[in-house]
């Protein structure tokens, strides 16, 4: 088990970016794992136990403001005219029975969507643009379920909030993101993220991991 997990993750040059964007963060490894204290994480789906908004809302980051969450996690999806929503699922259904592909929907048809209702008050898919004012000066992760190649609009969307790059962390699936994250981002924080227990991560997955560039990882 450990090997197969091991080829998926290790290149067989044993580098994912070139050596001086891996000097570079080797370097700044220090500065980017800023964390002083046990951070609080406002998970997207799910803040209080009652009077629960939808999942990936503005309703949702709202809520985890007011309770003075340190990160908040945001999933996020690519439409087909290449902007970025929060959502979880590149296929929404709501429980009226009605649902949008969001890869083959383009951003207005993807804001018209109703998730759901809070406090009697229609939800619809957020995109990342009308998020990001509500997080200035707040570290965010990002589970980022995106293309390679769709990176690059998220960063002009960061961009044009002038989001910090070191105010990030990703969660990272597969060798093909990180990737894309080590080129586009290379200041930020990346966690590999395991569908597996603690203890089927051995000490040469973790090795080859930061060998890869990877900062840490979720389990």
């Amino acid at each position: 088990k450990f090997h197969h997990w091991s080829s998926m993750i290790y290149p067989q040059n044993g580098m994912l970016c070139s050596k001086a964007i891996y000097n570079k963060r080797e370097a700044e490894r220090t500065d980017r794992l800023w964390i002083q204290r046990t951070q609080m994480v406002a998970w997207s789906q799910c803040i209080e136990s009652d009077n629960r908004p939808p999942s990936n809302t503005l309703h949702m980051l709202k809520q985890a403001l007011k309770h003075g969450y340190d990160l908040v996690e945001l999933d996020l999806r690519a439409t087909i005219d290449n902007n970025i929503v929060l959502a979880h699922d590149d296929v929404m259904k709501n429980k009226w029975g009605h649902e949008i592909t969001l890869s083959k929907s383009s951003l207005e048809d993807a804001q018209k969507f109703v998730i759901d209702k809070f406090n009697e008050e229609n939800c619809y898919i957020n995109s990342l643009n009308d998020a990001l004012p509500l997080l200035k000066n707040k570290k965010i992760l990002l589970d980022a379920r995106l293309k390679p190649t769709d990176y690059v609009h998220l960063k002009l969307c960061l961009n044009s909030h002038n989001i910090k790059r070191n105010d990030l962390i990703f969660c990272v699936y597969n060798t093909a993101q990180l990737t894309a994250l080590l080129q586009e981002f290379p200041e930020s924080v990346l966690l590999w993220k395991f569908y597996t227990q603690l203890w089927e991560i051995d000490s040469l997955i973790l090795k080859q991991l930061r060998v890869a560039g990877v900062d840490g990882v979720m389990y």
